[in-house]
């Protein structure tokens, strides 16, 4: 059997994470402007779309608990409204 403080220590997967009934648990993170329009560039490359997107813009991802980027928005309240009008719970982590 483990001791407590071993059992404290252990870090959970991804997949344990989101079992934990945190499908509808989401988390916001600050991205950079040009690492959102070179993922997005590479899932429209296929397709006759430009992206304009400003380099200098802050830009705010919605991540699942297990961290699979779930939207890119252009503000936190965008986030914020994202999350709520999806009945999703927002969380901090730090």
């Amino acid at each position: 059997m483990k001791s407590t403080e071993q059992k404290e220590n252990q870090v959970m997967s991804d997949r344990a994470l989101a079992a934990l009934g945190a499908p509808q648990t989401v988390y916001m993170r600050e991205i950079a402007a040009k690492t959102a329009h070179d993922e997005l560039a590479r899932l429209v490359q296929d397709q006759n779309v430009t992206l304009e997107i400003d380099p200098d813009q802050k830009l705010y991802a919605l991540h699942a608990a297990d961290g699979t980027r779930l939207a890119i928005v252009n503000s936190r309240g965008a986030a914020l409204q994202a999350a709520w009008e999806n009945e999703m719970t927002l969380v901090a982590v730090h």
